[in-house]
C-alpha cells in the first residue's frame, strides 16, 4: 500500500505523543508504587545491575562466568519472589511496574517485519479521516453550520476540524437522534 508522506508524517506526530503519553504515565504509576514501597526500587536496581555484576566478576577474577551466573539466577528468582510478594500486599498485579506496549504486535514502534503495522495503520487512517473533513470544512461547508453526532468509536475532535460546529453529547444510539430534536427538525444536519 502506498501512503501519502505528509498524512503519514502527521500519523508518526500523533503516535509518538500517544505513545510519550503513555511513557509518562507508567513512569508516574511507577513513581506512586515505589513512592508507597521503596523496597520496591531496590530490588528493580539490584535485578538491573546482575548483567554488569557477571560480566565485571568475571573479567575482574579471570574466571568463567557460570558458576557466577548460577549465584546470581538463584539470587534473582528470590528478589523476583519478593517484588512478587510486596505487590501482592499492595493489592497490585505482578506486572504493576512493568511498562507493556499498547501494540503487542508492533511493541509500540509502528512496525513489523519491514512492514507499517496495524496499530499505525489506524492512526494514518484517522489521519486521512481528518484530512477529508478539513477539507470539506474549508470548501464545500464552509460557512455552514454544522451539528455533528459522533459514533461511541470515533476518536476524532471534531471541534478541531470543524470550528463552530456543535457536536451532539453525550454517546447515544443513533436511533433516538429523531428525540433529539423534540418536534423541531434542525435546517441543516
Amino acid at each position: 500500500m502506498a501512503y501519502d508522506g505528509r498524512v503519514m508524517r502527521q500519523a508518526l506526530q500523533r503516535f509518538e505523543e500517544d505513545r510519550q503519553r503513555r511513557q509518562t504515565q507508567y513512569q508516574e504509576r511507577r513513581e506512586r508504587i515505589y513512592a508507597r514501597q521503596p523496597r520496591l526500587r531496590e530490588i528493580d536496581g539490584e535485578l538491573r545491575s546482575t548483567m554488569s555484576r557477571i560480566i565485571s566478576g568475571a573479567l575482574r577474577h579471570g574466571t568463567d562466568p557460570r558458576s557466577a551466573v548460577a549465584v546470581l539466577r538463584d539470587e534473582n528468582l528470590s528478589l523476583q519472589t519478593e517484588k512478587r510478594e510486596l505487590l501482592k500486599k499492595m493489592g497490585l498485579p505482578e506486572d504493576a511496574l512493568e511498562e507493556t506496549p499498547a501494540c503487542p504486535l508492533c511493541g509500540d514502534t509502528g512496525y513489523r517485519g519491514g512492514q507499517v503495522c496495524r496499530c499505525l495503520r489506524e492512526y494514518y487512517a484517522q489521519e486521512q479521516q481528518r484530512e477529508l473533513y478539513r477539507s470539506l470544512a474549508e470548501g464545500l461547508l464552509r460557512g455552514v453550520p454544522l451539528l455533528i453526532k459522533k459514533h461511541p468509536d470515533d476518536p476524532l475532535d471534531y471541534g478541531e476540524v470543524f470550528p463552530g460546529a456543535r457536536t451532539i453529547g453525550p454517546v447515544f444510539p443513533a436511533e433516538l437522534l429523531p428525540y433529539v430534536f423534540r418536534g423541531k427538525r434542525p435546517q441543516r444536519v
